[in-house]
């Protein structure tokens, strides 16, 4: 998003339940018990209805992504790839606040050091000056773009940070029209960084290519 205040436009979502042979499935979108179950302070020190807003926003990014999406944390949600391997992470950012706390894995040695973005990784971000939720990627897509349908943000980045070396990265909008043809929006070097897209790019990025050099 184009300025640094985050838009919570997000519509509340309501789990589906179905019944078999007389017992109740699992909810198909919230997971109650993975945020009752997160114990950092930050999530503690939440009211009733902020936690109840931080899930609705979980609930939100898991409908709008293509690809199936799975609440590992109170404001977290896992991407796996076909192999089990996480692929990537959304990060939320707590009710109240401007910019997606740390990963939660960091505790796992994985360091988050560059406006939240860990160490290893690239990240895309919902507002300029890396604010809003952040979308952070492990795997580099050589061959096959990414497509950030697929992990509920297309046209919605406004900064990024490469947090890797000897990885690049070119963003790309779908041209207008249904024509199939794409526009170049920006190259990223690796170990950088943009606080803004600029007015020109900001909410356009629909997929991007990433590689090792």
């Amino acid at each position: 998003m184009r300025t640094t205040t985050i838009r919570r436009t997000i519509g509340a979502s309501t789990a589906a339940l179905a019944v078999t042979l007389g017992m109740l499935t699992t909810p198909a979108m919230a997971a109650p018990s993975v945020a009752s179950s997160d114990t950092r302070p930050a999530i503690v020190a939440l009211t009733k209805a902020q936690k109840a807003e931080l899930q609705r926003a979980v609930d939100a990014q898991i409908k709008r992504a293509a690809k199936k999406g799975t609440q590992t944390a109170a404001n977290e949600v896992t991407y796996y790839s076909a192999d089990g391997k996480v692929e990537a992470v959304a990060v939320l950012p707590l009710p109240g606040e401007t910019i997606a706390p740390s990963y939660t894995q960091t505790a796992n040695g994985i360091t988050s050091d560059w406006h939240g973005c860990p160490t290893f990784a690239y990240c895309f971000y919902e507002n300029s000056n890396w604010e809003g939720a952040r979308w952070q990627f492990w795997a580099a897509y050589e061959g096959p773009p990414g497509y950030a349908s697929n992990y509920g943000f297309q046209d919605r980045t406004s900064s990024w940070v490469v947090n890797t070396s000897a990885l690049y990265i070119v963003a790309d909008d779908a041209a207008p029209g249904g024509t199939g043809q794409w526009l170049w929006l920006w190259t990223t070097n690796p170990q950088s960084s943009a606080s803004y897209v600029g007015n020109t790019n900001n909410d356009r990025m629909d997929r991007w290519w990433a590689w090792v050099a």
